[in-house]
């Protein structure tokens, strides 16, 4: 029986190298397949995603989008997921596409957590299965990305990215920042990253070639100091600047979407992503802020690791990379930008996740495994009680570790059910397609319905959705008279305003919008034409109604 069992391991020791990141996707996949088990999607951009694979497959690339005419989309509108939709298209054809949306978030899933897993083994990071494994079971991380949104591949490009900045590629991340832009409108953050490690190298470059001396005064004027000549990996940290740079903007401006996107990326990029006007309109969850206590105890791992990282820092300070500094900094940028907007959890968690890897690492380098655990050995088992206490201490951890992970998991699939049903408003949708006129506006009752009237009928066109901004900076006027109608504040004429104001002859109102229905049962000039368990639909009453 030992020579079988001594074969198998020294088959698996052997052969580690790819068995790792079988094991490592295989896990991830099916847990990432377990929390997509539901025939619910959590954010309703879902529809949307699936719908716009299918029209460019159907189609070409969608240049124009009339069904959200009166915003900012309706004349600048730019499909900033180019490249995801492309990469959906074979799970939308292949299977059922709403199925085929969740099987393809699986697989891009575990597909990143495997390469996170493949960048710290590059750079012969300690325990690199480990690290992955923290990262899978971190509940905000793991959550954001079981949305059936772009994000986790989005996340490839960027860590990928950075692992070629690390290495000094610029051709390659030339080609990849290119893409990046027609992959997901963040492309910014790439030029984040490799202004970020430009900065720490050159620096750290400057700071160690400064005059030999102990006086802090003097190494931070050596720092700052213009007249040191660059060396060969100065010229490099420029060159993956430039090549970052350059391949960013040839992405704009080689564009399917070009000039209309610069529009567009402004109302993205700045309107909503930085000034943010969760203040004066009702945006998106995901952009409103993260409690600094939540999020430390959301991202429990990731916060103990930080933990341990600094303490790795504070024992040996000079021994830390350009690497962990970058990712370090990227780590503290992402975290106040999540204490900002909800949604930047889904980049903080893994560069937190990834700093401490590296940095761990780097405050052991120079120590072999065996040497780490004899000196463990001399510090907590040289007596009973440091050695009941140690092994007490590791099997607390152990079982914090499995309750923690299972505790999450169990919530975030909790979560994952809710949400957005398959085939939710598909019979009201129905019913407008066979029974308006071509491109006739539909006033709906919520801007996160339109994903969903969008992906069942494309045949009626819609006042808001994706985002209530692209409506509010188009025009404020239009954006207030919907609003206030959804809200039941309107105190004006409402047919007035559905017909002439919003252009609309037929309306939709998801049941549990009471108020906004209140102004229509009763109306003289409103007729209800169709009523399920899910919506009622009024058409204004001057119009012949279709039986």
């Amino acid at each position: 029986m030992k020579r079988p069992a001594r074969a198998a391991s020294q088959f698996i020791r052997g052969q580690w190298w790819w068995l790792s990141y079988l094991t490592i996707f295989s896990l991830a996949f099916l847990v990432f397949l377990y929390l997509q088990a539901s025939p619910n999607f959590a954010d309703p951009d879902s529809f949307y995603h699936a719908k716009m694979a299918l029209l460019i497959r159907q189609q070409g690339v969608v240049t124009k989008f009339p069904w959200l005419q009166l915003t900012v989309l309706g004349q600048n509108y730019t499909d900033q997921h180019l490249l995801y939709h492309v990469a959906l298209i074979p799970f939308v054809a292949w299977f059922s596409p709403l199925v085929g949306l969740k099987l393809a978030t699986v697989f891009f899933g575990a597909t990143l957590i495997t390469v996170v897993y493949w960048v710290m083994r590059q750079w012969r990071v300690r325990w690199p299965l480990f690290f992955a494994l923290i990262l899978l079971f971190s509940r905000p991380f793991s959550f954001r990305m079981s949305l059936a949104k772009a994000p986790s591949t989005s996340l490839i490009f960027l860590i990928v990215g950075l692992n070629w900045i690390f290495h000094f590629h610029w051709r390659r991340l030339a080609a990849l920042a290119f893409a990046y832009v027609w992959y997901y409108g963040g492309f910014a953050l790439l030029g984040v990253a490799a202004l970020v490690h430009t900065v720490v190298s050159l620096a750290q470059n400057r700071w160690s070639k400064g005059p030999k001396s102990h006086q802090f005064v003097q190494k931070v004027l050596a720092t700052a100091s213009l007249r040191s000549r660059h060396n060969r990996r100065q010229y490099l940290n420029v060159k993956v600047l430039a090549a970052v740079a350059g391949g960013l903007l040839a992405g704009v401006v080689i564009n399917p979407y070009f000039p209309h996107n610069l529009a567009f990326y402004y109302h993205q990029l700045i309107n909503i992503g930085v000034i943010n006007f969760q203040h004066v309109i009702g945006v998106g969850g995901e952009w409103y802020p993260y409690g600094f206590g939540e999020l430390v105890a959301n991202a429990a791992f990731a916060t103990i690791l930080i933990l341990l990282a600094v303490v790795g820092i504070i024992s040996r300070p000079s021994a830390q990379s350009k690497q962990s500094l970058t990712l370090g900094l990227l780590t503290i940028i992402f975290f106040f930008l999540t204490l900002k907007s909800r949604r930047y959890v889904e980049y903080y968690v893994p560069m937190a996740v990834l700093f401490s890897a590296f940095s761990i690492s780097d405050a052991l380098r120079g120590k072999t495994g065996q040497e780490i655990l004899t000196e463990a050995r001399r510090m907590f088992w040289h007596s009973q009680l440091g050695r009941y206490g140690s092994a007490f201490v590791l099997g607390a951890l152990l079982f914090a570790f499995g309750y923690i992970a299972g505790r999450d998991l169990s919530n975030e699939k909790n979560d994952l059910q809710g949400g957005f049903r398959i085939g939710q408003y598909q019979a009201a949708s129905q019913w407008l397609a066979e029974h308006t006129p071509v491109v006739s506006r539909v006033v709906h009752s919520d801007w996160d319905e339109f994903p969903l009237l969008f992906y069942y009928n494309t045949h009626n066109t819609y006042i808001v959705g994706l985002d209530p901004t692209f409506l509010y900076k188009a025009n404020q006027d239009i954006y207030w008279t919907w609003a206030n109608i959804t809200l039941g504040k309107f105190d004006g004429d409402v047919y007035q305003a559905v017909t002439k104001t919003l252009g609309a002859r037929y309306v939709f109102i998801a049941h549990g919008h009471q108020v906004m229905e209140r102004y229509f049962q009763d109306h003289r000039n409103f007729v209800q034409v169709y009523t399920d368990a899910e919506a009622t639909i009024y058409q204004a009453s001057n119009l012949s109604v279709k039986k």
